[in-house]
């Protein structure tokens, strides 16, 4: 049961010196043990089974074995959803006892891995393995409904921002806030990293930057958050705690413009121009503009 699975047995030992790595083993479910090589960050959240969640690993062949897969090696972490059966079992026992910053070795014996058949080449039948993983991050899955789709192949990337309209509704409908819904919202992805917070919240720039990557120019979705919406200072908004729908239009997919290439200059557009014509030197150009 996930009760049992989270139950934590006497630890081997325990140093809790401020400032310095531990090393506390637990024996878990199936044989796996887990070994805690760093605590996790204050007040960081519990990983849950159906979170969707974010780590870095290196997996080995055995304590000081050949590594066969790193996040690391990538650089970029692995993404999944727990419970769902999409990782082995020695994680999905392990991972609901970690925290949000935590860094811990996990010993799983192979039934608890990939078994008698292995996964060739990379790992033998029977093998038993040992990962180091840390817990990026972990949240409830952010929830999508396509309102209006959009046959257009734009799509938000790193280095790009949008224009959007935005409503926020409560879980049944009811509007809460619609000031972005007349007038255009801009996100720039580089401002905003586009994770949940270590104890689960999310940055409403963060949120929107998440929801915003799973769209396309003319798109209109609703995205279903259940975990807390802040603002950019780490303040409930106005309406309070609670499940929240965010509903999008993307309006505006561009990049950013380094004029000058010195960042003092920087270039958004607002509105596509028509036609291919640019002012060149000596050109009479009628513009207007506001400060």
């Amino acid at each position: 049961s996930s009760q049992h699975r989270r139950e934590h047995f006497p630890r081997k030992r325990r140093l809790s010196l401020r400032g310095e790595a531990i090393m506390a083993s637990v024996a878990l479910e199936g044989g796996v043990v887990k070994t805690i090589k760093r605590e996790a960050f204050p007040n960081s959240r519990a990983v849950k089974d159906g979170d969707e969640v974010s780590v870095h690993y290196v997996g080995r062949l055995g304590p000081g074995g050949r590594v066969f897969d790193s996040s690391r090696e990538r650089v970029k972490a692995f993404n999944f959803r727990l419970g769902t059966g999409g990782v082995i079992k020695g994680w999905e026992v392990a991972l609901p006892t970690c925290h949000v910053g935590e860094i811990c070795t996990l010993s799983i014996p192979s039934e608890m891995g990939y078994g008698k058949r292995g996964a060739p080449p990379a790992i033998p039948k029977n093998a038993d393995l040992e990962f180091e993983v840390e817990v990026v991050g972990a949240c409830c899955p952010v929830e999508k409904t396509v309102i209006k789709p959009s046959e257009s192949t734009v799509a938000p990337k790193e280095g790009d921002y949008v224009r959007l309209g935005l409503v926020v509704k409560n879980e049944d409908g009811e509007v809460l806030d619609d000031f972005f819904s007349e007038r255009p919202l801009e996100i720039v992805f580089s401002e905003h990293t586009g994770e949940a917070e270590p104890n689960g919240s999310w940055k409403a720039g963060s949120v929107l930057k998440k929801a915003c990557q799973t769209m396309v120019l003319g798109e209109v979705s609703s995205f279903l958050v259940r975990d807390q919406v802040l603002d950019k200072f780490g303040n409930k908004p106005f309406w309070g705690s609670g499940i929240v729908r965010l509903e999008i239009a993307m309006l505006l997919v561009a990049k950013e413009e380094d004029i000058n290439g010195d960042g003092g200059v920087v270039k958004h557009m607002t509105v596509p121009g028509q036609g291919y014509e640019k002012p060149t030197d000596g050109a009479k150009v009628t513009f207007s503009f506001s400060v």
